[in-house]
Protein backbone atom coordinates (compact mmCIF):
# COMPACT_ATOMS: atom_id res chain seq x y z
CA UNK A 1 0.00 0.00 0.00
CA UNK A 2 1.99 2.92 -1.16
CA UNK A 3 1.40 6.10 1.14
CA UNK A 4 1.62 9.47 -0.52
CA UNK A 5 1.29 12.60 1.32
CA UNK A 6 1.78 16.01 0.12
CA UNK A 7 4.17 17.95 1.88
CA UNK A 8 2.18 20.95 3.21
CA UNK A 9 4.69 23.78 4.81
CA UNK A 10 3.79 24.73 8.37
CA UNK A 11 2.93 28.45 8.88
CA UNK A 12 5.65 30.31 10.58
CA UNK A 13 4.46 32.92 12.34
CA UNK A 14 7.60 34.82 13.19
CA UNK A 15 8.96 35.09 9.74
CA UNK A 16 5.66 35.90 8.53
CA UNK A 17 5.69 38.85 10.87
CA UNK A 18 9.12 39.36 9.87
CA UNK A 19 8.61 39.41 6.25
CA UNK A 20 5.49 41.46 6.34
CA UNK A 21 7.06 44.11 8.76
CA UNK A 22 9.67 44.46 6.04
CA UNK A 23 7.71 44.32 3.10
CA UNK A 24 5.46 47.40 4.42
CA UNK A 25 8.28 48.99 4.99
CA UNK A 26 9.42 48.76 1.80
CA UNK A 27 6.35 49.78 -0.14
CA UNK A 28 5.51 52.52 2.33
CA UNK A 29 8.59 53.85 2.28
CA UNK A 30 8.69 53.61 -1.11
CA UNK A 31 5.83 55.35 -1.84
CA UNK A 32 6.90 58.30 0.52
CA UNK A 33 10.24 58.68 -1.15
CA UNK A 34 8.68 58.32 -4.84
CA UNK A 35 6.33 61.16 -3.22
CA UNK A 36 9.11 63.16 -2.47
CA UNK A 37 11.11 62.82 -5.71
CA UNK A 38 8.09 63.65 -7.69
CA UNK A 39 6.83 66.93 -5.69
CA UNK A 40 8.86 70.43 -5.68
CA UNK A 41 10.97 71.00 -2.45
CA UNK A 42 12.85 68.79 -0.80
CA UNK A 43 14.02 65.53 -2.26
CA UNK A 44 12.47 66.51 -5.61
CA UNK A 45 13.69 65.36 -8.94
CA UNK A 46 13.47 66.83 -12.22
CA UNK A 47 14.26 63.97 -14.06
CA UNK A 48 12.08 61.30 -11.71
CA UNK A 49 9.06 63.43 -11.97
CA UNK A 50 9.21 63.52 -16.02
CA UNK A 51 9.87 60.21 -16.45
CA UNK A 52 8.43 58.37 -13.44
CA UNK A 53 5.12 60.00 -11.98
CA UNK A 54 3.22 57.69 -10.94
CA UNK A 55 1.94 59.62 -7.84
CA UNK A 56 0.23 62.10 -11.02
CA UNK A 57 -1.21 59.45 -12.77
CA UNK A 58 -2.91 57.50 -9.76
CA UNK A 59 -4.74 61.00 -8.19
CA UNK A 60 -5.71 61.28 -12.38
CA UNK A 61 -6.71 57.72 -12.52
CA UNK A 62 -8.70 57.95 -8.77
CA UNK A 63 -9.84 61.79 -9.98
CA UNK A 64 -11.18 60.88 -13.57
CA UNK A 65 -13.10 57.28 -11.96
CA UNK A 66 -14.99 59.23 -9.17
CA UNK A 67 -15.87 62.40 -12.19
CA UNK A 68 -17.01 58.94 -14.50
CA UNK A 69 -18.59 57.71 -11.28
CA UNK A 70 -20.44 61.05 -10.49
CA UNK A 71 -21.62 61.33 -14.32
CA UNK A 72 -23.62 58.29 -14.33
CA UNK A 73 -25.26 59.48 -10.79
CA UNK A 74 -26.27 62.17 -13.27
CA UNK A 75 -23.73 65.03 -11.16
CA UNK A 76 -21.51 67.02 -13.37
CA UNK A 77 -18.44 67.96 -12.44
CA UNK A 78 -15.04 69.49 -13.05
CA UNK A 79 -11.69 69.80 -13.14
CA UNK A 80 -10.60 73.03 -11.47
CA UNK A 81 -6.65 72.02 -11.13
CA UNK A 82 -4.30 68.64 -11.18
CA UNK A 83 -5.57 68.56 -7.50
CA UNK A 84 -9.07 69.29 -7.49
CA UNK A 85 -12.39 67.85 -8.51
CA UNK A 86 -15.61 69.90 -8.47
CA UNK A 87 -18.98 70.65 -9.44
CA UNK A 88 -19.81 73.90 -11.92
CA UNK A 89 -20.38 76.47 -9.13
CA UNK A 90 -20.44 74.13 -6.08
CA UNK A 91 -17.79 72.18 -3.73
CA UNK A 92 -15.28 70.40 -4.59
CA UNK A 93 -12.45 67.86 -3.40
CA UNK A 94 -8.87 68.04 -3.33
CA UNK A 95 -6.95 65.16 -3.62
CA UNK A 96 -3.81 65.38 -2.01
CA UNK A 97 -1.26 62.61 -0.73
CA UNK A 98 -2.95 61.17 2.27
CA UNK A 99 -6.00 60.29 0.12
CA UNK A 100 -4.02 57.93 -2.63
CA UNK A 101 -4.15 55.43 -0.34
CA UNK A 102 -0.56 54.26 -0.48
CA UNK A 103 -0.89 53.29 3.16
CA UNK A 104 -3.62 50.80 2.87
CA UNK A 105 -2.56 49.36 -0.58
CA UNK A 106 1.34 48.57 1.00
CA UNK A 107 -0.76 46.93 4.08
CA UNK A 108 -2.15 44.53 1.77
CA UNK A 109 0.95 44.05 -0.85
CA UNK A 110 3.10 43.39 1.90
CA UNK A 111 0.47 40.77 3.39
CA UNK A 112 0.05 38.86 0.21
CA UNK A 113 3.27 38.87 -0.02
CA UNK A 114 4.73 37.84 2.97
CA UNK A 115 1.87 34.56 2.91
CA UNK A 116 3.26 31.05 2.05
CA UNK A 117 1.67 30.90 -1.35
CA UNK A 118 1.93 29.59 -5.23
CA UNK A 119 2.56 32.68 -7.51
CA UNK A 120 0.09 32.67 -9.34
CA UNK A 121 -2.60 32.51 -6.64
CA UNK A 122 -0.21 35.62 -4.81
CA UNK A 123 -0.79 37.80 -8.03
CA UNK A 124 -4.65 37.10 -8.19
CA UNK A 125 -5.15 37.96 -4.03
CA UNK A 126 -2.88 40.90 -4.78
CA UNK A 127 -4.43 41.86 -7.57
CA UNK A 128 -8.05 41.54 -5.94
CA UNK A 129 -7.16 43.33 -3.30
CA UNK A 130 -5.87 46.61 -4.84
CA UNK A 131 -8.79 46.46 -7.33
CA UNK A 132 -11.13 46.21 -4.13
CA UNK A 133 -9.20 49.23 -2.22
CA UNK A 134 -9.35 51.29 -5.32
CA UNK A 135 -12.98 50.71 -5.88
CA UNK A 136 -13.73 51.78 -2.10
CA UNK A 137 -11.45 54.53 -2.47
CA UNK A 138 -13.64 55.73 -5.96
CA UNK A 139 -16.58 55.58 -4.41
CA UNK A 140 -15.87 57.92 -1.16
CA UNK A 141 -14.22 60.62 -3.20
CA UNK A 142 -17.58 60.21 -5.20
CA UNK A 143 -19.63 60.13 -2.07
CA UNK A 144 -18.21 63.13 -0.49
CA UNK A 145 -18.53 65.21 -3.61
CA UNK A 146 -22.31 64.20 -4.11
CA UNK A 147 -22.44 65.48 -0.29
CA UNK A 148 -20.75 68.03 -0.14
CA UNK A 149 -22.88 69.43 -3.09
CA UNK A 150 -26.16 68.33 -1.53
CA UNK A 151 -25.59 70.78 1.01
CA UNK A 152 -24.98 67.49 3.80
CA UNK A 153 -23.51 68.05 6.71
CA UNK A 154 -22.48 65.76 8.96
CA UNK A 155 -19.76 67.21 11.39
CA UNK A 156 -19.03 63.60 12.37
CA UNK A 157 -18.35 62.29 9.05
CA UNK A 158 -14.45 62.20 8.65
CA UNK A 159 -14.03 60.95 4.87
CA UNK A 160 -10.31 60.08 5.68
CA UNK A 161 -11.44 57.68 8.98
CA UNK A 162 -14.11 56.22 6.76
CA UNK A 163 -12.22 55.32 4.17
CA UNK A 164 -9.63 53.69 6.50
CA UNK A 165 -12.34 51.61 8.44
CA UNK A 166 -14.27 50.97 5.35
CA UNK A 167 -10.48 49.68 3.53
CA UNK A 168 -9.47 47.66 6.75
CA UNK A 169 -12.74 45.91 7.34
CA UNK A 170 -12.21 45.14 3.13
CA UNK A 171 -8.58 44.02 3.63
CA UNK A 172 -9.37 42.01 6.68
CA UNK A 173 -12.29 39.94 5.22
CA UNK A 174 -9.90 39.34 2.42
CA UNK A 175 -7.31 38.36 4.79
CA UNK A 176 -9.81 35.56 6.48
CA UNK A 177 -10.74 34.55 2.78
CA UNK A 178 -7.18 34.02 1.53
CA UNK A 179 -6.37 32.38 5.06
CA UNK A 180 -9.58 30.00 4.76
CA UNK A 181 -8.18 29.19 0.47
CA UNK A 182 -4.57 28.56 1.33
CA UNK A 183 -4.71 26.08 4.66
CA UNK A 184 -5.15 22.69 4.33
CA UNK A 185 -8.84 21.12 5.55
CA UNK A 186 -8.40 19.84 8.41
CA UNK A 187 -9.75 16.96 9.52
CA UNK A 188 -12.47 17.07 12.12
CA UNK A 189 -11.60 16.41 16.02
CA UNK A 190 -12.79 12.80 17.13
CA UNK A 191 -14.68 13.34 20.00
Amino acid sequence: MSNSHTHIPVFNFKQFVIRFLFLFAVFYGGFQCWIALTSPGGLYSSWVHHYFDGITLWRNVLLWSSKQTLAIAGMETEYRSDYVLASPGGGGIKLVYSCLAFGVMSFWAAYILAMQAGGRRKILWLAGGLAGIYVINVLRLSLVLWYLNHQASFPWFDHHTWFNIAAYIFIFGMTWLHYKQTQPNKPAKRQ
